[in-house]
C-alpha cells in the first residue's frame, strides 16, 4: 500500500517563483532595453535622414562641400541627445561610404558620389556614429549595453528632363525673348539677321567638363574637356554630368574644371570657362543625328513623337519632335490673357500653304508676348516630357566676353525651350513642306509644328548650322498637379534665384 508522503513538494514553489522572477526580468529586459535601443535607434535614423537633407540643401546654396559637412556636423549634435565629437566622426566606419569622403573630420561617414542618372556630386550619404546605451535590466544577462547607428543617403535630381544644356542667356535676359545657340567665329561670314549664319564673336557658350570617366579603364578622361570632339555634342544631347552653381557677385569662387585632371571639382561650379563658338558637328550630332561617344546616344530633338496630330519632320532622315509651344499651353486657366489664348489657338502644323504660314508665325510671335504677361503654370505638364525644354546658366554678364577671355559667372537659371534650327543649305539640300528655305541666305529652318523634310544625301555634309531658344521662366512652369517637379527658389547671398533641382532619401 503505498501513502502519500505529506510536505515532499516543499520548496518546489519558490523554485517556481524565482524562474518567474527571471522569465518576468528578461521580458523587462527585452521590452524596457530593447524598446530603449529602438528609441535611439529611431532618433538615429531621423538625425541621420535630416542630416544627409541638410548637407543637400546646404551643397545645393553654397557649393562647398566642406559647409555641407559642416551642416551634418551641426544638424547631428543639435538633434541627437548626445554630442558627436571629431574623434567619433574619425572613428566611425562606413564600408557602403560613397566615392568622396570628408576631409574635415576625416571620415568615411558623411560622403558624396555619383547618382543613379550619372551625375557627379548629387548624391550624399551620412552614416551616425555608432553609441551604446547602457542596459537597465539586461545586465543580469551580462549584456552591458546595446549598441545602435543608422545610415541614409540623398539624391539630388533633376526637376527637368537633364542636365544644363551647353549654352547660356545674359544677365536681364525675360522670359518671352528668343537667342541663339551659333557655331563658328569665322570673320568672313558676315552676321545675318536669323539665327542662320555664324558670325565673328563669343555667343556665350562655355566649356563645359566631364565629372565622371567617359572612356572605362582610363580615369583622367573623367575631365575631358566638353570643346574636345564629341564631348560637346554629348553634353548637348543628354545636359552636364554635374550640378552648376551660382554666385552671389561676380566674380563666383569654383571654376569649372579647374581642379582638373587631378580630380573631379569643384563641387556646383559657380564660374565657366567662356568659349569661342561651337563647330556644328557638335549641335548637329547634339541635337539631331546622335553620335557614338562615351557610348551611343540619339540627338536630344529626335527623343519624342507626340503622334500624327503635330505632324512629321524630319531633319538628315532623323525624325524631329514637332509639338510647338503654344501647344502645351493650359487653355483651362481661368481669364487667361488674350494674348496667350491666341497663341494656343494656333494651327497644330504648317506644310507651307501660304495662309498656314501666317498664322504659324503668329502663333509664334502670340507666344512670345503669352510670356510676358503668363499667369503662373501656364503650361500643362506634357511640357516636361518634351525634349526641347532643359535649363541654362544666366550669367552676371550682360554682354559675350572677348574671344579667349575668362569667365562668366552663373548668377541664375532659366528654363528654355529650344525652337528654331538652322541647317547648311544650297543647291544640293533640299527644304520641303512646312520648311522654310531662306534661301537667300542658303539656310533651312525647321521649328516644331513645321512638317517636312530637310534633306542631303552627303553624310559629310548634314550640318546644323545653329538653333535658338525661347527663354521661360519658373513660375510658367506646370506645377500645381506636378509641384515636385517646380522649380526651388533659394536664398543665395542675398538674392533669390531659381534651383532646378529636387532632394529625395534613397536609403
Amino acid at each position: 500500500m503505498l501513502k502519500r508522503i505529506r510536505g515532499s513538494d516543499q520548496g518546489a514553489t519558490a523554485i517556481i517563483v524565482a524562474f518567474v522572477m527571471v522569465l518576468l526580468l528578461g521580458m523587462a529586459a527585452i521590452a524596457i532595453d530593447l524598446g530603449m535601443g529602438f528609441n535611439e535607434r529611431r532618433i538615429d535614423q531621423t538625425t541621420a535622414d535630416n542630416s544627409a537633407l541638410a548637407a543637400g540643401v546646404e551643397l545645393i546654396v553654397s557649393g562647398d562641400l566642406q559647409e555641407s559637412v559642416n551642416a551634418v556636423l551641426a544638424y547631428t549634435n543639435d538633434n541627437l541627445d548626445r554630442i558627436v565629437t571629431m574623434s567619433d566622426w574619425e572613428d566611425c566606419e562606413d564600408p557602403d561610404a560613397l566615392e568622396i569622403t570628408a576631409s574635415s573630420p576625416d571620415t568615411e561617414c558623411i560622403s558624396y558620389g555619383t547618382s543613379s542618372a550619372g551625375v557627379n556630386f548629387n548624391r550624399i550619404r551620412v552614416k551616425i556614429p555608432g553609441q551604446t546605451t547602457d542596459a537597465a535590466f539586461s545586465r543580469i544577462f551580462g549584456a552591458s549595453g546595446i549598441t545602435t547607428s543608422a545610415a541614409a543617403e540623398v539624391q539630388l535630381e533633376n526637376s527637368l528632363i537633364s542636365g544644363a544644356f551647353p549654352a547660356a542667356v545674359f544677365n536681364g535676359a525675360g522670359a518671352g525673348q528668343e537667342f541663339c545657340i551659333k557655331t563658328g567665329t569665322a570673320a568672313s561670314v558676315p552676321p545675318q539677321a536669323s539665327c542662320g549664319a555664324p558670325s565673328t564673336g563669343d555667343f556665350g557658350n562655355f566649356q563645359p567638363y566631364f565629372y565622371t570617366e567617359v572612356s572605362p579603364g582610363n580615369p583622367p578622361s573623367h575631365c575631358t574637356s566638353g570643346n574636345q570632339p564629341g564631348a560637346l555634342a554629348r553634353v548637348m544631347a543628354d545636359g552636364m554630368d554635374h550640378q552648376l552653381g551660382v554666385s552671389a557677385s561676380a566674380p563666383g569662387d569654383r571654376i569649372n574644371g579647374d581642379d582638373c585632371p587631378h580630380a573631379s571639382g569643384p563641387a556646383f561650379p559657380n564660374r565657366v570657362d567662356s568659349g569661342s563658338g561651337y563647330s556644328n558637328t557638335d549641335i548637329t550630332n547634339g541635337l539631331v543625328k546622335g553620335g557614338s561617344f562615351d557610348g551611343s546616344y540619339s540627338g536630344r530633338l529626335t527623343r519624342k513623337d507626340w503622334g500624327a496630330a503635330y505632324g512629321t519632320a524630319t531633319v538628315f532622315g532623323h525624325s524631329v519632335d514637332n509639338r510647338p509651344l503654344w501647344k502645351y499651353i493650359d487653355t483651362s486657366i481661368a481669364s487667361l490673357h488674350p494674348t496667350c489664348v491666341d497663341a494656343a489657338n494656333g494651327p497644330n502644323t504648317t506644310n507651307g500653304d501660304p495662309a498656314q504660314n501666317a498664322a504659324f508665325e503668329q502663333a509664334h510671335q502670340d507666344t512670345l508676348a503669352c510670356l510676358s504677361v503668363a499667369p503662373d503654370n501656364l503650361f500643362v505638364s506634357d511640357l516636361y516630357e518634351s525634349p526641347r525644354l532643359t535649363i541654362v546658366p544666366e550669367y552676371h554678364q550682360s554682354a559675350p566676353l572677348g574671344n579667349n577671355a575668362c569667365c562668366y559667372d552663373i548668377k541664375d537659371f532659366a528654363p528654355v525651350f529650344i525652337n528654331g534650327v538652322w541647317t547648311d543649305n544650297g543647291p544640293q539640300w533640299t527644304c520641303d513642306d512646312g520648311m522654310i528655305n531662306e534661301s537667300a541666305d542658303d539656310y533651312c529652318k525647321h521649328e516644331p509644328g513645321r512638317t517636312g523634310e530637310i534633306h542631303i544625301s552627303a553624310s559629310g555634309q548634314q550640318r546644323v548650322a545653329s538653333a535658338s531658344a525661347i527663354v521661360l521662366s519658373c513660375e510658367v512652369l506646370p506645377g500645381v498637379e506636378q509641384p515636385d517637379q517646380k522649380c526651388r527658389k533659394v536664398d543665395v547671398g542675398g538674392s533669390v534665384v531659381d534651383i532646378f533641382l529636387n532632394l529625395y532619401l534613397v536609403k
